[in-house]
Order: structure tokens, then C-alpha cells, then sequence
């Protein structure tokens, strides 16, 4: 259920209805309640407003902010469609995330419904004072809002602020995807029990296509817990489903066997767009994509590149500090229920590096500062999956770009190697910062 909710809100907060619609509808009812306010609690001291002109204000006022709402859309949507050509269309839902554009629209939407209800509401034999004064302080702030929009379009645009908040995101989802290492436990079944649960396990087809955004486990561990079965997944958030394929296996009592399957399907969401709720790939992926599009050579911008390597080795010095690949699940009684499609050191380093890694070749300041951000990783206390998977992207680099560079880069491209290869092989195991 917590998981559904997420989601939901997950597509909630990356619309451009809802905070505008409640803004508006805020107008609106803000414009049905003031002429029953000001019935019941006249103020005297706003009586020097006349009927007509204040009427004519209020018409004006809602053709302007209705107006600027039009401007508005219109700079929301060239922003969209730079940030899909230059960036990667994965980012449009970072930029409709953004709240603050979400809340001047609605801000203007409101000043328009309310306006133009208050203006047909107005009567001159009724007290009108107050409603024409909140309509024109209404209108006031909406075009106060007008500038603040244009500032905030103008730096949320920008490369670094861009990256910045998807780094972040990345990180906060790291966090709380993968437990601390000092808290995880690794515990595996004994091998008698692994090989009486493979001799039982039957498969479960997948009842639709589609990416997995998301699995329940409390909810799958619960099931299997209640019905005393035992469940293998056969894929993880990220992966795409075909319609058919086993999703996963499972054994349990024939009696409850239709009501596992049945809690299995309903605790994977599936849906056609991969998102970043259970996915850290997801934001590695949109990092590795800007940086693609900055090296292809319509772009041709490796300092955005150079930009991207950095946050994505931000976010491998955190994963180092997290236990990444948890297997296994038990219930209360230590019964192993579930066992899970685990994420690797070694796939988020390839994600993070792997592409960038091909189609740089050649170029010396994107392939030896690659190198720099290895060095930098190499001073923490990695374990050993993310030691070895450095050490596999490192050799690959040099070699792929010893025909590629001139001999003076491929001379620092080659001294840099060699001080990482060190500094990767003689680190030991760990998750923190090395005391000097």
C-alpha cells in the first residue's frame, strides 16, 4: 500500500495539474465566500472604492493574469523542450517536478478564476469593498510572481543546477534504498535448505508487460509468511517485463497457492516508464545520458561531461559506505521467505561509467579526468566488488585509448593509471574515510 501511495504521489508531484488546480479552485471558492464575508462583517474603512471602476479593475486584472498564464506556459514548454533536445527526455521529468513553476502558474490561474467570479459577483447595493481589494493585491502579487518566474527560469536552467539536484536525488535514493553497512546483515541459507526449496519451486508468469517501478517486499514477505511458502524474484525495479515470462518462482502448499500468485502480482507494479522510487539506476542513467549528449558532436560539450563524472563519483563515494546486494529475507522466526534479485557494486559502476567510458575515446580531457575521479574513489576504504569493478573500467580505459591519444596525453594518461591501479590494490576493505 505504502508503495501505491508513493507512486502516486511520485506522479502527482510530476504534474502540472494538481497544484494549479488547487490553487484555482482556492480562487474560486475564495471569490464565492467574500461577498457572504463582507455581508456579515462589513469594514467601514474601505468605502471610498465606486462600484464601476472597481468592476472595470477587476475585468482587467483577470484578462492580464490570463494573459500571463499563456506567457507562462509558453516559457514552461520551450524550457521542456530544450531540456528533452539538449539533456535527455528522462530530465523532462525533473524540470516538471519543479514546484515553484507549478505554484506561479497556479498562483495566476487563481488571480484569473477569482477575478472574473468576484466581478460577476459584485453588486452596488452590497458591500464590495473588501473583494475588490483582495482581487486587486491578488493581481499586484500574480505579476510580482511574473519576474520571479523569469529569475528562476533563467538560473533552473543552468547545466550545474540541473545536475545538482539530480546528484541529489540520486544520493537521497541510495540512501534509502541500501542500509549502512554496518547495520545489514548477510546471512545465507544453509545448502540443504537452498536445495530442498529448488526441487519444489514452480514459476509464476508475469501477468503483463511492462518496466517494474516498484516491489513490495514487506507485503511479498508477509505473504509468503502467512501461507508458509518461499518466493525467488526473477527481477528487479528497472527491468522490463514481457507478458508471459516467469516474473518469479515459488513454492508453497497447493491450497494457498492461488492466493500467493495472486499477492505476488498485485505486490509488483509495473507500468511504461521506468521511475527513480525503487531505481538507483535510474538516476545514474539520466547523469551518464547528459553527459552522452554533451560528447556527441552536435553538442560537443565536454565540460558537462567533465560535470557529470563528478557527481557520479559523489554517488559511488556513498554507495561505498552502503550494503549493496541483500539476497536473502526472513520472517520473524528466521524462516528464509524471499530471496530477492539483487543490485551489484559491479552494475552501478558499469552504469555509471561504462558508456561515458565508450564513447569518449579519444578524448584526452574527458578519458584522463575519468581517470582523476577514479583516484579520488581510490582514497576511500571501498569493498572489494566496487575495488575490482574500478579496477576492470581502469584497465579497459587505457587500453581502448593507447592507439587513440597523442603520446604526450597517452604519457599522463598512463602515469595517472598506474598511481590508481596502485591505490586500488593496496586499499583495504571497508566503507570509510582512511585516517591518516
Amino acid at each position: 500500500m505504502k508503495l501505491r501511495l508513493l507512486r502516486y504521489w511520485e506522479q502527482i508531484r510530476t504534474s502540472f495539474w494538481f497544484v494549479p488546480g488547487l490553487l484555482a479552485l482556492a480562487g474560486l471558492s475564495l471569490a464565492l465566500i467574500m461577498p457572504w464575508f463582507e455581508h456579515f462583517f462589513p469594514l467601514l474603512g474601505l468605502s471610498d472604492f465606486a462600484f464601476d471602476p472597481g468592476r472595470q479593475a477587476l475585468a482587467i486584472i483577470a484578462s492580464g493574469a490570463i494573459s500571463v498564464t499563456g506567457v507562462v506556459f509558453s516559457i514552461t514548454l520551450v524550457v521542456l523542450n530544450m531540456a528533452a533536445s539538449q539533456l535527455g527526455p528522462r530530465l523532462v521529468r525533473n524540470f516538471m517536478a519543479e514546484g515553484t513553476t507549478q505554484w506561479i502558474l497556479g498562483a495566476f490561474l487563481a488571480t484569473f478564476i477569482y477575478c472574473l467570479i468576484a466581478g460577476v459577483n459584485m453588486q452596488q447595493h452590497r458591500p464590495f469593498q473588501l473583494t475588490l481589494l483582495v482581487g486587486l493585491l491578488a493581481g499586484i502579487f500574480s505579476f510580482m510572481l511574473l519576474i520571479l518566474f523569469i529569475h528562476h527560469v533563467s538560473v533552473y536552467i543552468q547545466i550545474p543546477r540541473v545536475l545538482e539536484r539530480v546528484g541529489c536525488e540520486l544520493k537521497a535514493h541510495l540512501r534509502a534504498l541500501f542500509p549502512p553497512l554496518e547495520d545489514a546483515s548477510m546471512a545465507e541459507p544453509s545448502l540443504a535448505h537452498q536445495h530442498q526449496l529448488k526441487k519444489k519451486l514452480m514459476d509464476v508468469a508475469a501477468p503483463a508487460s511492462g518496466y517494474v517501478q516498484g516491489i513490495d517486499l514487506d507485503q511479498l514477505l508477509n505473504l509468503a509468511s502467512c501461507h508458509g511458502g518461499f518466493i525467488r524474484l526473477c527481477y528487479r525495479p528497472g527491468h522490463y517485463l514481457i507478458e508471459g515470462c516467469t516474473l518469479a518462482r515459488v513454492w508453497v502448499r497447493e491450497e494457498h497457492k492461488s492466493a500467493l500468485i495472486a499477492g505476488l502480482h498485485d505486490a509488483v507494479l509495473t507500468g511504461s516508464e521506468r521511475t527513480a522510487i525503487q531505481d538507483p539506476e535510474f538516476a545514474v542513467h539520466q547523469l551518464v545520458e547528459v553527459a552522452l549528449r554533451a560528447l556527441s558532436p552536435g553538442i560537443n560539450d565536454p565540460y558537462t561531461a567533465l560535470h557529470c563524472l563528478n557527481k557520479l563519483a559523489d554517488a559511488l563515494a556513498l554507495l561505498s559506505t552502503r550494503q549493496v546486494g541483500l539476497t536473502y529475507c526472513y520472517d520473524e522466526r528466521r524462516i528464509l521467505r524471499l530471496e530477492l534479485y539483487p543490485y551489484s557494486y559491479g552494475g552501478i559502476v558499469d552504469a555509471a561509467f561504462q558508456q561515458i567510458r565508450q564513447s569518449a575515446l579519444g578524448n584526452a580531457a574527458v578519458v584522463i579526468h575519468m581517470v582523476d575521479v577514479m583516484h579520488q574513489l581510490s582514497q576511500l576504504a571501498l569493498p572489494e566488488a566496487l575495488r575490482h569493478t574500478l579496477l576492470m573500467q581502469l584497465e579497459t580505459l587505457h587500453q581502448e585509448n593507447k592507439s587513440r591519444l597523442s603520446p604526450l596525453d597517452l604519457a599522463a594518461l598512463s602515469r595517472r593509471v598506474s598511481q590508481v591501479q596502485l591505490a586500488l590494490r593496496s586499499r583495504p576493505e571497508g566503507g570509510r574515510l582512511n585516517k591518516p
